[in-house]
């Protein structure tokens, strides 16, 4: 007798055999339910492994966690503790002096997106494939972590992109800051990457900060470093499609006075009608519209980038650049593009 979605497996037997610790494997799956969300569906996979004696994949990054469920859903009912183990596990220290939040914070980010994957992540952003659960669609979401630059001028990428309406170019659609309590976010990016398709090296890598821009942008199948990497030949036809796709691209940025400066297959992406479109603008610099300067004459002196694709003048640091540093980096592009590498 009992709920059959909360029995552990010897209680579920035909001629049950079973003592006072079916009530500790019960006790397991609440506390699993209770650190991880779970729809019916999901419980019913999760609870019905713990009785095979497969653990759930996502505490991993919960550890202990991790250990006390799985010992306390034991298939073999004597391996498992008594509830006084439970109550002196470290687990359970000071838990009747945690008072909860009064106001517990809640992330635009999380209520307004459904997550689905992880795109690709740098040392200190990472984006993500999400549908918005108003309009349905699937949008790039960007989140950056703000311990090293100030969140405000992180949003320039945003505000510099949203004013720009290029067919080359990625839209951005909407911007905003998050301040999240001390260990939200490493609590819920546990959560998250246990349900969605990636891998461990982003929770390992991935720096936080105490603030997360996010940038909601348009979504693209792949980078144009993803195609290079699958396509084993090379087509000088495509290739010059391509080039004059990312040469209007750039020409419409330096008219409108943007230097790119960190043009690279990376960030350039394909949509589904395998046009190119550029992204990326983290390091981009935009020069007033209305101030008559040239913005091919040298006038900028800092050396960053993606050293592989600098030209010599902006990888140097000692001399001063103009926007043809984003010519010389098409140029290794348009190569990549012709020769296999």
């Amino acid at each position: 007798r009992g709920t059959p979605m909360y029995m552990a497996p010897e209680q579920s037997l035909a001629i049950p055999v079973y003592t006072s610790k079916t009530d500790i494997f019960a006790l397991g799956l609440i506390l699993a339910e209770m650190c991880k969300a779970m729809n019916d569906d999901e419980r019913v996979t999760i609870f019905n492994n713990y009785r095979r004696g497969r653990s759930y994949e996502g505490f991993k990054y919960l550890p202990e966690v991790d250990a006390v469920v799985n010992w306390m859903t034991n298939t073999t009912d004597n391996l498992r503790p008594d509830c006084e183990w439970i109550l002196r596990h470290s687990l359970l220290i000071n838990a009747e002096k945690y008072t909860p939040p009064t106001h517990k914070f809640k992330s635009p980010f999380r209520k307004e997106f459904d997550m689905k994957t992880i795109l690709g992540f740098g040392e200190f952003s990472v984006v993500f494939e999400a549908v918005n659960t108003t309009d349905n669609m699937i949008y790039a979401v960007k989140r950056t972590a703000t311990q090293v630059l100030d969140g405000h001028i992180m949003l320039r990428e945003s505000r510099i992109l949203a004013s720009l309406d290029h067919v080359g170019i990625i839209r951005h659609y909407h911007s905003w800051i998050e301040t999240p309590p001390d260990g939200w976010q490493e609590e819920n990016d546990a959560a998250l990457i246990g349900k969605m398709d990636t891998n461990d090296i982003f929770h390992e890598r991935y720096n936080r900060g105490p603030r997360y821009v996010f940038i909601q942008m348009e979504a693209c199948k792949c980078s144009l470093d993803d195609w290079l990497s699958e396509n084993s030949s090379r087509d000088l036809m495509q290739a010059k499609i391509f080039l004059r796709q990312i040469v209007s691209a750039v020409a419409f940025l330096h008219d409108n006075k943007i230097i790119h400066r960190n043009l690279k297959p990376s960030n350039n992406f394909l949509t589904n009608n395998n046009e190119i479109k550029i992204g990326g603008f983290g390091i981009a610099t935009c020069k007033d519209r209305d101030d008559g300067q040239n913005i091919y004459e040298n006038k900028s002196r800092t050396n960053i980038g993606t050293p592989l694709y600098m030209a010599p003048e902006q990888a140097s640091g000692l001399s001063t650049y103009g926007a043809k540093v984003d010519v010389f980096s098409i140029g290794l592009i348009f190569a990549e593009l012709c020769v296999m590498m």
